[in-house]
């Protein structure tokens, strides 16, 4: 008897393990260095996530643009499911999300475009995170080009940003154009 339930803990001991143990995160971390616009909207998506795990796609968009570095009036809003037009990429139409919201400037002369995307279910982060990053186009706004793109997932959520390294207007690629 003793050692029909020594088995049956043991074996109930694996389980729980292989259950906590087993489950797939979706966290994709960027290599960004902190400092750059990128990485400071990066460290709010992450903070604002880590504040509220329930917060919507907009509503992370909402707080990205509202970052106080952005020197520029900005918008943010849903994308439909479906959509087949995003700027920043051209004729690519992406897929595997439920919710999408996106968020720039108001002033079409700035190198910045942001999107954050709830996944779909059976979407694979990794291959999201790498279409993202294949069919990004940095010169979409013709004018600007944009420094640094910055993609990452935490759980279900993606974040995805062109924009210039720094707000210094003292570069001649400095991001924005005047």
């Amino acid at each position: 008897m003793k050692r029909i339930l020594t088995l049956a803990l043991t074996a109930l001991l694996l389980v729980s393990l292989v259950a906590c143990g087993g489950a797939k995160t979706n966290d994709i971390t960027p290599e960004v260095d902190a400092a750059t616009v990128g990485g400071q909207h990066w460290a709010k998506f992450v903070s604002e996530l880590e504040a509220n795990p329930a917060a919507t796609a907009e509503e992370l968009a909402n707080a990205l643009i509202g970052l106080e570095i952005n020197q520029f009036m900005g918008m943010a809003m849903p994308v439909e499911v479906g959509a087949e037009y995003f700027p920043g990429f051209d004729n690519y139409v992406i897929t595997g999300y439920e919710a999408c919201a996106n968020f720039m400037p108001m002033i079409g002369s700035i190198a910045y475009v942001g999107y954050v995307f709830d996944l779909a279910e059976d979407a694979d982060a990794n291959a999201f995170v790498q279409a993202l990053t294949d069919n990004a186009n940095p010169r979409w706004n013709i004018c600007v080009s944009a420094e640094q793109t910055v993609v990452g997932t935490k759980g279900d959520k993606v974040f995805f940003i062109m924009c210039p390294s720094t707000y210094d207007m003292g570069g001649e690629d400095a991001g924005m154009a005047l």
